[in-house]
């Protein structure tokens, strides 16, 4: 069934008085479109900038891509050309602003064909023949100038977020804790501290802080985690090895402390957030640290 085709069924059965419906159209390429809700647009608008929400699962559920956790404030934001341009083409050409749709996708289609690269390692637990669940929705249809203000609302809605997260998190620990320590908007707490014996360093290690570490966000959702009983290494050398807010943590307590502190995005993922981590621009995040040598 063409797009064409497709409105007009909605429009005998439903009358005009809804956009809220279930029904697909296949593709050349075989994708079938299952439409959740439908727009009509005008695709010779001198728009360049396409936002959407996306999620992207493997069928065991794992989270592949969720604009959520990798975009700012849950937008992903693409020029709407280059999304034309590669793999996935043919499927941006039938959507329209306001458009909500699933399929499913080899997961190198669908990452060539947002992101243009023909690589799965930057995502997790996904190869390339995986296949892909993808719920996305076309948020709004921009120019140049449309865009920029979008984006400055889009941002300092996640500054004041972030802002908010913290002054809560911070008065519910002033209420648990004595002994906080605060630099800046980074505050933290020691929770335990070893008292076994600091085996000297080998000359080989010197030079390196050794750490273990858990890192949420501030609803618990774990981010990363050293595994199992095995230090993690970082050369005192190089400065952006290390995160501002470790490095806060680690000159601030002693070896053997283990610490728990909330720190902010400025000192952790800053604006760019993680891609990898699934770690949204300006998220604040909570780190459980052990800090075993500095």
């Amino acid at each position: 069934m063409s797009r064409v085709k497709l409105l007009w069924s909605i429009l005998i059965i439903i009358g005009c008085q809804t956009n809220h419906y279930k029904d697909s159209i296949v593709l050349d390429n075989g994708v079938r479109l299952k439409f959740f809700e439908v727009s009509t647009c005008d695709k010779n608008q001198d728009k360049r900038y396409a936002n959407f929400n996306i999620s992207a699962k493997t069928k065991n559920g794992k989270l592949v891509f969720s604009s959520k956790y990798q975009s700012l404030e849950s937008v992903s934001s693409f020029y709407y050309d280059s999304l034309l341009a590669f793999g996935m083409g043919e499927l941006f050409e039938e959507l329209c602003e306001g458009d909500s749709v699933s399929f499913s996708i080899p997961s190198g289609m669908f990452i060539k064909g947002i992101f243009h690269n023909n690589s799965t390692t930057k995502f997790k637990s996904v190869n390339e023949i995986d296949s892909l669940d993808v719920h996305l929705k076309f948020i709004s249809f921009n120019n140049d100038v449309e865009q920029f203000n979008y984006q400055q609302q889009l941002i300092n809605l996640a500054k004041k977020k972030e802002a908010m997260m913290i002054s809560v998190k911070r008065n519910e620990w002033s209420t648990k804790y004595l002994d906080i320590f605060n630099y800046d908007d980074l505050f933290s707490v020691k929770v335990a501290q070893s008292h076994q014996e600091i085996p000297e360093k080998s000359d080989s290690l010197k030079e390196f802080i050794a750490i273990k570490y858990l890192i949420t966000d501030l609803h618990d959702r774990e981010i990363y985690k050293t595994k199992g009983n095995l230090n993690e290494y970082y050369d005192k050398s190089l400065n952006d090895q290390l995160l501002e807010g470790f490095k806060i943590l680690v000159d601030h307590y002693n070896i053997g402390d283990s610490v728990v502190a909330v720190m902010p995005s400025k000192m952790a993922f800053g604006k760019r957030g993680s891609l990898v981590n699934m770690i949204a621009p300006y998220t604040p995040l909570k780190v459980s640290l052990k800090i075993i040598q500095k």
